[in-house]
């Protein structure tokens, strides 16, 4: 069902869980009339929690958004949960199985696929050091654009890449020599999204999907799956499922999460899906034609529904 905005379907919900790259901003500036949509939900009463696939640190997503006008936690949203702080805290909490053995004040190696840009920050804010693939109890795939070295080269520190897709294949590489030659252990990524919107570039998703492959056990923290809806849920505690929408870009991700957990999904179409419909992101009208039923149907044929509603664009 498509609607023009989601002042139409807004009488059907009390809280928004609403993604951030491709529905708000682009990474460096608000969409055109996302800061006025969120004034008009806002002033309506709606309570707002920015869901995010990010692996940034929650104060630093903070950040971000504050240099983009989006203001302060209270103004024009409630919160933000972002999959790469839950990822932080169940690492630093030691929730994962296969960390019970080591204490808080025991750093646990890891081999890091890293966003080069706070990487260190988050490591040792989590209890955890940097190490090399054969000597790690865990690898992290929380960005595209760095690769924790191994044997002679581990003195030299992390690699940076310029082309995420360059990373990629290295790093693919470097993980499928690895479980050749018997290294055996998890992967938790932090960021399950596997195109960036606006670029589509390669995203750690798809580094999760290529360990698979090679017979690797992966942790995935973030959307679609259930723990940062958990902790969404745990912020709007007065709000029952069925009065919360999901509101974001990617079916894989936004919207097959909101359908997991029963909520009601806005579908933003014409963000990281665009281009399979023969438009550019952004676009404030949608393909005449099968085009939008089409690619629904090519990413959720498995479920039993798809999103409740479709908009253009986040208005």
């Amino acid at each position: 069902r498509v609607v023009s905005g989601l002042s139409q379907v807004d009488h059907l919900y009390d809280a928004y869980l609403i993604d951030q790259w491709g529905v708000l901003h682009d990474g460096t500036r608000p969409y055109p009339g996302v800061l006025d949509a969120l004034r008009e939900l806002r002033a309506r009463g709606k309570k707002i929690v920015l869901l995010s696939n990010s692996s940034k640190l929650r104060a630093n997503s903070l950040r971000g958004l504050a240099r983009m006008g989006f203001g302060e936690p209270g103004e024009l949203f409630d919160d933000i949960v972002t999959s790469g702080q839950t990822a932080h805290d169940m690492l630093r909490d030691r929730d994962f199985c296969f960390l019970k053995s080591y204490a808080e004040d025991d750093p646990v190696p890891v081999f890091l696929l890293g966003n080069g840009a706070d990487d260190d920050e988050y490591l040792a804010s989590c209890g955890c050091r940097p190490a090399p693939l054969d000597e790690a109890a865990f690898v992290l795939a929380r960005g595209s654009f760095s690769i924790q070295p191994w044997g002679d080269a581990a003195a030299a520190g992390a690699r940076s890449f310029e082309d995420p897709a360059e990373m990629l294949r290295e790093a693919e590489a470097a993980l499928a020599e690895a479980r050749r030659d018997g290294v055996d252990i998890p992967m938790v990524v932090s960021n399950p999204d596997v195109l960036r919107p606006g670029t589509n570039s390669p995203m750690p998703g798809l580094l999760g999907a290529a360990y698979e492959s090679f017979g690797g056990e992966v942790y995935y923290i973030g959307k679609p799956h259930a723990t940062v809806f958990k902790r969404c849920s745990a912020l709007l505690p007065s709000s029952p499922a069925a009065r919360v929408a999901m509101v974001g870009d990617s079916l894989d991700h936004d919207i097959l999460g909101g359908l997991r957990q029963d909520l009601g999904t806005v579908w933003v179409a014409c963000g990281v899906h665009a281009h399979e419909m023969g438009v550019e992101q952004g676009h404030e009208r949608l393909p005449e034609g099968a085009a939008v039923d089409d690619v629904v149907r090519a990413h959720l044929g498995g479920e039993q529904q798809g999103p409740d509603w479709a908009v253009p664009v986040f208005r």
